[in-house]
């Protein structure tokens, strides 16, 4: 599975549960900070991860084949010395 499958995958999850977090937690206190918080934060830190995932994605063919794809095959034709 390639990286950026794995933080998509992260990042949609990440921003299920903080979803579910902010939504469904409100008259539950904690003593330090509250579950509503928590869940803003991993829906923050959700959207950023599958932000990240959509640019490894765009750029992942790019990246992996190495310099020498990046040049048109059918280029000039090498030259005898």
């Amino acid at each position: 599975m390639s990286s950026a499958r794995k933080y998509g995958i992260s990042g949609i999850g990440m921003i299920i549960v903080g979803a579910l977090l902010w939504q469904f937690t409100g008259d539950i206190e904690t003593p330090v900070i509250t579950l509503q918080k928590v869940g803003r934060i991993l829906v923050v830190v959700g959207a950023i991860e599958l932000v990240y995932a959509i640019y490894l994605g765009m750029r992942g063919e790019k990246a992996h084949a190495g310099p020498e794809a990046t040049t048109d095959a059918s280029g000039p034709p090498p030259t005898d010395r």
